[in-house]
């Protein structure tokens, strides 16, 4: 890499190592109760949910608990469980369409790094943030 190249990169670095605690970052608020996201999902007038897991997790009763709350608070969810390690387009595709099917108001990433992988692009795509696969 020649010098000015470098320079010009540790400078760059230098800079945003500066700049980072100024930038208005959002920090994600934790729930560790399921009490407290159907409270939120009442308050935002969410009653259908899209929940996207595998199906280790599924099979292993991981979302009983939570299934057993939405229940009692009348909140309607629809399980997609063939996310695979790696999420393919397809994975985000078939969620999105079962989203849009269902009617849904919200998508919750239940288990794995896989599941939250798949559960990221299909809301992006949802929202038409940008086409995610070229046509």
């Amino acid at each position: 890499m020649n010098k000015c190249k470098a320079a010009y990169c540790r400078i760059f670095q230098k800079c945003f190592k500066i700049a980072i605690p100024f930038l208005p970052y959002r920090h994600p608020e934790v729930f560790y109760s399921t009490s407290k996201l159907t409270g939120l999902f009442e308050e935002k007038g969410i009653d259908t949910i899209l929940i996207i897991t595998d199906a280790g997790i599924r099979k292993f009763g991981l979302l009983d608990r939570m299934l057993m709350h939405f229940d009692h608070h009348n909140i309607h969810y629809f399980i997609y469980d063939k996310t695979v390690a790696n999420p393919t387009t397809t994975n985000v595709e078939e969620a999105r369409v079962l989203y849009l099917e269902k009617h849904c108001d919200a998508i919750i990433g239940f288990g794995g790094g896989s599941s939250i992988d798949c559960a990221k692009p299909s809301v992006q795509e949802l929202q038409n943030l940008s086409s995610l696969y070229p046509k």
